[in-house]
């Protein structure tokens, strides 16, 4: 895994192990609600483009609903798992190429729905705007964008499990481990963090507490659930910005959060003691869900 200037390179033993973070734990609380915001409309016939769409989970999801997909991904192995995937799932009506997210090889105005599922984080700066750009050009009028982020990135969400400062120190020390390919495995099985931002600092990676710190576009490393990526930084008003320039109209803005510690506990007892999350899930949101709308 690396970053690139088109994006974040994965690699095969990367898409295979990103593909796996959709059923761990903070996979699960981002994506239920997007799959029941998607689950209110009838999708179909519905042509939609799939943009990053990695081992296309979501083109596999939206083809079972009756929907053409046309899914992309820059990265050739995951296009190559993309593949494998759909062939597994035996569905029709999903068409995989690999491309830019920021020049899709698709004319204008040919979708009714466009998915960036945690693709612009993957971004650095030429392509993040030119992303947002691409999808309201190949929109129809009327036609509907969603897209998610990661955002608090000075926050480390856990699992509730482990004393958090003990955690932090913990995640310190794992990012100054001399190896670099020990430091990225041993980040990734710290299962009492299930989200973290790091920076490069001289030979090692430092623990980000201050989002305050990052700059735009700035390389980061983020711990998920299992894995460790490269990412590039972007602040929530650069997607609003993005967004504004594009000639899309944001309609609606999902903060993903629990509005009470009563509902983390509802939501805890749902889940097995490995997927559960930790106190930082009621104060602050760990992503955001933009929907958006080409007028």
């Amino acid at each position: 895994m690396k970053h690139q200037e088109a994006g974040t390179s994965y690699g095969k033993e990367g898409a295979f192990e990103y593909r796996m973070v959709r059923d761990r734990p903070d996979g699960i609380f981002l994506y239920k609600p997007l799959i029941e915001y998607l689950q209110a409309e009838d999708l179909h016939g519905k042509r939609i483009a799939d943009i990053g769409a990695g081992r296309a989970p979501w083109s596999i999801w939206a083809a079972q609903q009756g929907a053409e997909v046309f899914a992309s991904d820059i990265d050739h192995a995951m296009v190559l798992a993309a593949q494998e995937a759909v062939a597994s799932a035996h569905v029709e009506g999903v068409h995989i190429v690999e491309a830019d997210a920021a020049k899709l090889p698709y004319p204008d105005a040919t979708f009714d729905k466009a998915l960036s599922v945690q693709v612009a984080c993957n971004l650095p700066t030429g392509s993040f705007e030119q992303h947002f750009a691409e999808m309201a050009r190949i929109l129809k009028t009327g036609g509907e964008a969603i897209l998610t982020a990661p955002t608090s990135f000075g926050m480390v969400f856990t699992s509730g499990k482990m004393d958090h400062q003990r955690l932090l120190e913990r995640l310190e020390i794992l990012a100054t481990e001399p190896n670099p390919v020990d430091r990225l495995q041993m980040l990734a099985r710290e299962d009492n963090a299930h989200l973290a931002t790091f920076v490069e600092n001289g030979e090692y990676l430092k623990l980000v507490t201050d989002e305050q710190e990052l700059r735009s576009g700035q390389k980061i490393w983020r711990k998920l659930s299992g894995i460790v990526v490269p990412n590039y930084y972007h602040a929530h008003q650069e997607y609003l910005t993005a967004i504004e320039k594009s000639g899309l109209k944001l309609e609606r803005l999902m903060q993903l959060k629990f509005d009470s510690e009563e509902a983390r506990a509802s939501h805890n007892a749902t889940m097995t003691m490995e997927k559960q999350l930790g106190p930082e899930y009621s104060e602050k949101n760990p992503h955001n869900i933009y929907i958006v709308e080409k007028s």
